[in-house]
């Protein structure tokens, strides 16, 4: 019993590991298939391999040792790993790694820009669940005396499935009562109906909606801190980006505005390593960074806010700009320690920055979004060494009350002038543009057609044509 009680979580681990490397390539929906697909390979090889598996029959006499030999015994033996295994997942779910993991279901958008391996956190995780679905597989063997292939079945996956989403995915104590529950539904209502599972899931859908309701670097007249040249992109035959070409350097505010469609976002996005350019390049303080991953275009010192604001809804905001100062070091794998007490006083002092400091034990999902958009930007500060390098604004004002457009600028204006942070920044309020900017590039379908200080470029006829809709 020893060898194969420990051998189990070893090879759930192995097993995970194996399938989790080509699971966690997808995302969402299609993930979950591909993992029910490799399910029901593995219940069929199990079906099959009589030598091994006993095929359709099982493994039976799978008994426990002698001094595990009576019910209660062995209940003890199984309610203390259980504890055991709970408090573990307790713990990696208080570290960085586990608020990593709940910053990249939150959203994938803001995890990557931050410094966040999205795969590779998922895959991590996908192990260390097939290691305590091990442990459990062992337990229930031995408890039951037999093993059989139907164990591996689909419909056990969906039972687990719908285990989670009865108790809610927000908390640990959400698949215990889930358990309970589905246990008790599973229990009873076969008595009554052959069709249990069916009322399960009315309950499941229930419960689901309950759980929803609740140094001054250098200045720009220096070497440019960011260099693109050349830059295409195309979507579909539809040129977003053509041989764009500019600089910004350390310290500068600069405005990238144009009508939409013109190429602004997708600009940021390959910037930012979301796109990969069809042609040309992008540096970093004399880095090539083009074709990087975001997570990796974050390392190297790039801040982003989207034109949505994007944080992680569930957690508070000090925890946002916390796992968004460890991603930026590379420590958000940690599993030694919890988040609550780590970069703690840092992250206190960005939110301040932004004048953000007394929503510091808010729930961001619970914010105006005013407040969001400050939150989104300490994270955007967030960097393992003081401010980022490169500062990317996505509309900064969108969804704004006009009276907070000035303060919001006046504050991006003095991080700028404070940390030397090379700035760029897309804007459809003329006025926010011409007011704050230092400098102007303005984009129509793909192409610069003016770059230069605010003055020149609103005068400019073919900026008024396309931007400002007005001749002369």
């Amino acid at each position: 019993m020893a060898l194969a009680f420990f051998a189990a979580p070893v090879a759930g681990f192995a097993g995970a590991l194996v399938f989790g490397w080509l699971c966690v390539r997808l995302s969402g929906v299609y993930l979950a298939m591909l993992s029910l697909s490799f399910a029901q390979i593995v219940w069929s090889i199990a079906q099959q391999w009589d030598d091994i598996t006993g095929g359709s029959n099982g493994l039976i006499g799978v008994w426990p040792s002698g001094w595990l030999a009576s019910r209660s015994a062995y209940y003890e033996f199984t309610l203390a790993f259980t504890a055991v295994g709970l408090a573990l997942l307790i713990w990696i779910a208080q570290t960085p790694f586990g608020y990593a993991l709940r910053g990249a279901r939150d959203s994938l958008l803001r995890a990557p820009a931050v410094g966040i391996d999205v795969r590779r956190t998922q895959w991590l995780a996908f192990a260390m669940a097939g290691a305590f679905a091990g442990l459990a597989g062992g337990l229930y063997a031995f408890s039951k005396g037999s093993i059989a292939p139907d164990t591996l079945a689909i419909p056990r996956s969906i039972d687990a499935l719908l285990i989670v989403l009865l108790g809610g995915v927000n908390a640990l104590a959400g698949p215990l009562i889930g358990a309970t529950a589905f246990t008790w539904l599973q229990d009873v209502l076969p008595r009554h109906t052959e069709y249990w599972r069916s009322v399960s899931h009315g309950h499941r859908r229930r419960g689901g909606k309950l759980v929803r309701a609740r140094a001054m670097a250098m200045n720009h007249q220096a070497a440019p801190l960011l260099r693109i040249e050349h830059l295409s992109k195309a979507f579909d035959g539809i040129q977003a980006l053509n041989d764009v070409s500019f600089s910004v350097g350390a310290g500068e505010l600069v405005a990238l505005i144009g009508p939409n469609g013109a190429g602004k976002t997708t600009c940021f996005n390959v910037v930012n390593g979301q796109l990969e350019p069809d042609a040309g390049s992008v540096w970093l303080a004399g880095e090539r960074i083009d074709g990087l991953p975001p997570q990796r275009v974050a390392m190297a010192g790039v801040g982003r806010t989207f034109q949505t604001a994007a944080t992680f809804a569930s957690m508070t905001a000090r925890e946002n700009v916390q796992l968004a100062l460890l991603a930026g070091g590379g420590e958000y794998i940690a599993l030694t320690r919890r988040l609550a007490t780590a970069r703690r006083s840092e992250a206190d002092a960005l939110l301040a920055r932004v004048g953000a400091g007394s929503l510091a034990d808010q729930i961001c999902a619970s914010l105006s979004y005013a407040d969001v958009k400050r939150v989104e930007l300490a994270i955007a500060l967030a960097q393992r060494e003081g401010a980022p390098r490169l500062l990317l604004m996505d509309e900064p004002t969108a969804g704004t009350a006009p009276r907070d457009r000035g303060p919001v600028m006046e504050l991006v204006e003095a991080l700028v002038r404070d940390t030397g942070v090379a700035t760029l920044f897309t804007e459809h309020d003329v006025d926010v543009v011409f007011r704050f900017a230092a400098r102007v590039i303005v984009l129509d379908r793909g192409r610069i057609i003016a770059d230069g200080p605010p003055v020149s470029v609103r005068a400019d006829p073919r900026v008024q044509a396309v931007y400002l809709g007005t001749e002369g």
